[in-house]
């Protein structure tokens, strides 16, 4: 949700808070692929912290 309100936002504005989804100089395709980076990452990172909680719990 707030991808596309940035977007939105953005093509009106012309200004864009980070320089990853600055869809005027990276075109719309780069910021998707940028963005589904990010959500891969971010995925990878919770799981890796939900299994560390996991293996922290089952050791007391």
């Amino acid at each position: 949700m707030y991808l596309i309100y940035i977007l939105i936002r953005g093509d009106f504005s012309n200004f864009y808070p980070y320089p990853f989804v600055d869809a005027g100089s990276l075109g719309l395709s780069k910021v998707l692929t940028n963005s589904a980076g990010l959500i891969v990452l971010f995925i990878c990172i919770s799981a890796l912290y939900i299994k560390l909680g996991k293996t922290i719990m089952n050791r007391k």
